[in-house]
């Protein structure tokens, strides 16, 4: 008898059932959204970064070693380092350049919420866009994510507000997350050949990145439809490889 228990475990498919349709939408978390630049530097800030990083009388060599570093790091993604690398080959590197902190150089030269953003509204309210979105590690870099809950600043954001993550009180788009944002030429490297664009992606609050993102565009309006799903997973699910119930409990 445990025998054919476990093998009905073992081999019988997974089923999905949907108890009800009904639960009102605030008993679902609104998503977190994560936007992140194509280019992670803002070039406006690079004779602040030279003053900030580099000694006073910094020599030719240690000067073109820092502004190839920042070439390297402008497209550069978590789960994308060539360009590091492709930097780190070039040559023995001056010792004052291979002390600097890239994550804190790429928050320093990274876009900030008021460089990025004009006006924001959730759920029919206008917000100070720099109170809803905070930087965020992600898959694609450091990213302005809204209603997450893994960076220390958005923890700090339930610490203040025990309401976070936010609730949409009703569906449809007026009551989603709206936003515009600016685009200024000169943020751009002078000879880029990129395009100036954000990548958005909608994951949960609790997960650190997601496979699938949208392309924003300059001179364009965008709409994302999400449609809200709560999920409850029973128990009796754990005895299950993660390979074949294709989830992970936290």
């Amino acid at each position: 008898m445990l025998l054919m228990v476990f093998r009905l475990r073992k081999e019988q498919p997974l089923v999905t059932v949907v108890e009800t349709a009904h639960l009102p939408i605030y008993a679902i978390r609104f998503p977190a959204l994560a936007l992140c630049p194509y280019n992670h530097i803002n070039w406006l800030r690079y004779h602040a970064a030279e003053e900030r990083y580099l000694p006073k009388n910094a020599t030719k060599e240690i000067r073109e070693a820092f502004y190839h570093l920042l070439l390297a790091m402008d497209h550069v993604a978590f789960t994308y380092l060539g360009p590091i690398g492709e930097f780190l080959k070039r040559g023995p590197l001056p010792q004052v350049i291979r002390d600097i902190s890239l994550y804190d150089l790429a928050l320093f030269m990274g876009f900030r919420c008021n460089e990025l953003f004009v006006w924001c509204e959730f759920d029919t309210t206008r917000y100070d866009c720099c109170k809803l979105f905070v930087r965020e590690r992600t898959v694609l870099g450091v990213c302005l994510v809204f209603n997450s809950l893994v960076s220390e600043d958005s923890k700090m954001m339930k610490v203040i507000d025990p309401s976070y993550p936010w609730r949409a009180r009703d569906s449809g788009e007026v009551s989603g997350l709206s936003f515009l944002l600016r685009y200024n030429e000169s943020y751009v490297r002078r000879g880029s050949t990129g395009p100036f664009r954000f990548s958005l992606f909608v994951k949960q609050a609790e997960e650190w990145s997601q496979q699938m993102h949208h392309n924003l565009y300059p001179n364009t309006h965008a709409d994302v439809m999400i449609s809200p799903i709560l999920t409850e997973t029973s128990s009796e699910a754990r005895v299950i490889e993660p390979e074949r119930r294709n989830c992970l409990f936290w």
